[in-house]
């Protein structure tokens, strides 16, 4: 039989999959039941199927941002952000939910980040924050927050706002993590600098800096 390993590896998996320990023994054996030689031919469909399988379990909020990175992480990046959708719409649906308002202190960053920690049930809301001196402030926040897990959230969140410079978001893209990364690299109108360190990344569904 087929192991689990050279399953993933057939399959094109991202060995993070492993590494996040998203990928049990049960959606294993599930997957290699209907498996036929070929279906590797197209493989972004057991990798879809894996991330659905996951979101009908309701998996927590850290299950929630690791199937996140994984969907940047996957080879298919059509798929990818397809299934993105559908994890983001998972977390508004069901998730308990920290809000950060435009005049959030540092202090207040700090306590959200705390609860952030405690608790693998939340998610997070920063559609308050809309302005560039606001964004500009909770990224500041984020860049120097010690915090990853609850900052790299953050400015993956702040990423997909609209007004905010490129500055900016080389700063992001230097200190965030993947998902950040991928939600900038998705944005338009980047700067030829952001868009060679997106090429650079391994985002290939950016085009060649003009």
């Amino acid at each position: 039989m087929m192991s689990k390993d050279d399953f993933l590896k057939l399959m094109n998996f991202p060995k993070e999959w492993l590494e996040y320990e998203l990928y049990p023994d049960e959606l294993f054996s599930a997957q290699l039941e209907f498996y036929k030689p070929g279906d590797e031919a197209g493989a972004e469909h057991d990798r879809n199927g894996a991330f659905h399988w996951w979101l009908k379990r309701k998996p927590t909020a850290n299950q929630l941002h690791l199937l996140l990175k994984l969907s940047c992480l996957d080879p298919d990046k059509a798929m990818g952000a397809d299934v993105r959708r559908h994890i983001e719409k998972a977390i508004t649906e069901y998730l308990p939910v920290l809000i950060l308002h435009a005049d959030c202190t540092k202090d207040e960053y700090r306590a959200l980040g705390e609860e952030w920690a405690k608790r693998d049930d939340v998610s997070l809301d920063l559609s308050l924050i809309n302005e560039y001196r606001h964004i500009k402030k909770i990224a500041h926040f984020a860049l120097l927050s010690p915090d990853r897990d609850f900052s790299n959230a953050v400015l993956s969140e702040l990423a997909e706002k609209t007004h905010i410079s490129n500055n900016l978001l080389e700063k992001m893209f230097k200190v965030g993590d993947q998902a950040c990364k991928e939600s900038i690299a998705l944005r338009k109108n980047l700067s030829l600098s952001l868009k060679k360190k997106c090429l650079s990344a391994g985002l290939i569904h950016l085009p060649v800096a003009e």
